[in-house]
């Protein structure tokens, strides 16, 4: 520091300005005495660092004079070799250049695509043609200019008359700015023009036609600008004059399609069919099984040959379950053959929803940093369990709502003092902790003291008749006559009855077949924290649910009826398709299902043996 500021001083005496230039700017940025001398970057290995000791690797335990020569004659053989590289370039670009100059000419249209011509002279013409745009036109008259003075400073030393009119600058050919410089290039490198660029060709052609002949030298000028032969511009000319003579409609396309190139792999679809589906799960496996590239398949799969399936677990059914399915699907159908319009069905159940998944799907663009997603265990992670009970929505004959069927959707959750203080509260504060154990005790208390306020509070006042509750057959469910509860559902002049679905029939229930699934497609959304931000945010999604998606899940629940009949009480159906939404839009969505009477019949005579 001592000799930087005596130094300063000397040059503040030898020249001042010089000193006011210096100190107005940070000298870190140009005194060696305040460059630091440790490392800059956190990066300590870099690419080129690591391929260049890659080079010395054999090399380094030599003696300084061998390794001198080892390193010179590395360096003239990479030389050598890019050397030879460089002289099969078919331009005077390199292809890293081009490809840069590729990527700049797709994001700018040019205007018009000029050809020059510059002459030297007449009696050892040179000739220097370029491919330029409109916008780099000020760069080549300069350049020209400067190739003149060159030019005439030649002739001055080696005593020639210089004639300014041995040097023209002329327009060689011209295309209309409609043309893309796209079609005129072949940006890939390759020989063969596209169809586009052919048809471009013939049009380029026919408006060069005077007194019914082609110009002299078009073909030529044509040939130069698309970077062909000028004979591969001949035979596209000929095959239009061919076709214009026959009066026919002019294509100029390619002939090689379906002609050249590698023969599409025939696939036997019915020898994939006999391999066992243990070895169908992924695409490699499945490409090995029937000896093909894992590229072919995937092709196919994409093209409709193949489609995935995902497969899910559905209860193994005992005969008893399945005339359990079917008797209840029956009690459901009225006398006019159309399913019961369960206006008067409560459906309820229970499901967790946790704060996080250990695996997520994001769409990111391609700089995007990757989110870190971040937990203590991902066996644990935190998560709380709800009962939903919903009910079918009613419209009035405008189809305004008028009730939208959403009773209520209640955690099992306590709050508890906190019994030490941490960053985020003092001890004694009340924390919502989960209920992790759901008994029947539990189940009762929430449906007497949650579920049956909210529907008294909700329930259309012009209803008559009993309301039944609809629950699976879990252990903590309470039984239908349970008398606390049947005491409970009696008050205020309501007439609240539960009721059993059949044993291992997720299906007929709303919430399980559909309601659950966009509730948690909703609350996946949200940033959680807390055990209070995740029952915020599953409430705010039940909330969000539109009343017209849960009459249509009703709907759904009517049509897995009528295909459970068809399969005798099974679940080895598809979920049928109806088109719940245009129907809706066209206002044709119906009330209820219509219902085969040979259907019936069938059902009907099924049971009847074993019902005997």
């Amino acid at each position: 520091m001592a000799q930087y500021e005596a130094v300063m001083q000397e040059i503040q005496v030898a020249n001042p300005s010089a000193y006011k230039y210096l100190i107005e700017r940070n000298p870190k940025s140009w005194c060696r005495a305040f460059f630091e001398i440790h490392r800059g970057y956190e990066v300590v290995e870099n690419g080129f660092s690591e391929c260049w000791n890659s080079v010395l690797l054999k090399i380094r335990n030599k003696p300084i004079i061998t390794l001198l020569e080892a390193l010179r004659v590395i360096v003239m053989i990479r030389l050598e070799f890019m050397r030879e590289i460089s002289e099969n370039w078919e331009h005077d670009v390199c292809p890293a250049i081009r490809n840069k100059l590729e990527l700049i000419k797709k994001d700018r249209v040019p205007i018009v695509t000029y050809n020059y011509f510059v002459f030297y002279s007449h009696e050892t013409p040179k000739i220097k043609l370029f491919k330029i745009t409109a916008n780099f036109l000020p760069a080549i008259l300069l350049w020209a200019y400067l190739e003149l003075f060159k030019f005439a400073a030649y002739c001055n030393t080696n005593n020639k008359e210089f004639l300014t009119s041995t040097f023209s600058l002329r327009l060689a050919f011209s295309i209309s700015s409609t043309i893309n410089m796209d079609n005129l290039t072949n940006s890939q490198g390759k020989k063969n023009l596209t169809n586009n660029q052919r048809q471009i060709i013939y049009k380029m052609l026919m408006q060069q036609i005077v007194d019914g002949k082609l110009q002299h030298g078009t073909l030529k000028h044509v040939a130069t600008l698309f970077s062909v032969s000028k004979w591969t511009i001949s035979r596209i000319w000929h095959d239009a004059k061919l076709q214009l003579q026959h009066g026919s409609l002019v294509d100029v396309s390619s002939k090689m399609a379906n002609v050249v190139g590698r023969k599409r792999i025939q696939i036997d679809y019915a020898q994939v069919s006999q391999i066992p589906l243990r070895r169908r799960t992924n695409i490699r496996s499945i490409a090995k099984a029937i000896d093909v590239s894992k590229s072919t398949m995937h092709r196919r799969i994409k093209e409709g040959a193949l489609r995935p399936h995902t497969n899910a677990i559905k209860p193994d059914l005992t005969d008893d379950n399945k005339k359990a399915r079917l008797e209840f699907c029956l009690s459901t159908v009225t006398r006019s053959l159309t399913f019961h319009d369960m206006f008067n069905v409560i459906h309820i159940d229970e499901k967790w929803f946790y704060m996080s998944k250990p695996s997520k799907r994001y769409y990111l663009v391609p700089n995007e940093i990757e989110p870190l997603r971040t937990c203590k265990s991902k066996k644990f992670i935190t998560k709380v369990m709800f009962l939903a009970a919903v009910a079918r929505p009613r419209f009035d004959a405008s189809g305004n709502e008028v009730f939208s069927g959403k009773i209520g959707i209640f955690p099992f959750t306590t709050l508890e003092p906190a019994k030490r203080s941490s960053k985020n509260r003092v001890a004694g504060t009340l924390i919502t902790k989960p209920i992790l154990s759901v008994t029947k005790e539990v189940t009762r208390s929430w449906l007497n003291e949650k579920v049956l306020p909210a529907i008294r509070s909700k329930w259309p006042r012009d209803h008559t008749g009993p309301i039944f509750i609809q629950q699976d057959n879990a252990k903590p469910h309470i039984d239908v006559n349970d008398a606390e509860f049947n005491e409970e559902a009696s008050k205020d002049g309501f007439d609240i009855r539960l009721c059993f679905q059949p044993p291992n029939s997720p299906d007929l229930n709303v919430l399980d077949l559909g309601f659950f699934r966009v509730i948690q497609s909703l609350q996946e959304q949200e940033v959680l924290g807390s055990n209070d931000e995740l029952v915020s945010a599953v409430k705010t999604s039940f909330e969000r649910m539109p009343s017209n998606e849960l009459n249509n899940v009703f709907l759904t629940l009517q049509t897995c009826m009528k295909e459970i009949m068809k399969v005798r009480g099974g679940n080895n159906y598809q979920t049928p398709h109806i088109g719940k939404g245009k129907l809706e839009r066209q206002g044709k969505l119906p009330l209820t299902i219509e219902c085969d009477g040979n259907l019936i019949n069938d059902v009907l005579s099924y049971l009847g043996p074993q019902t005997e």
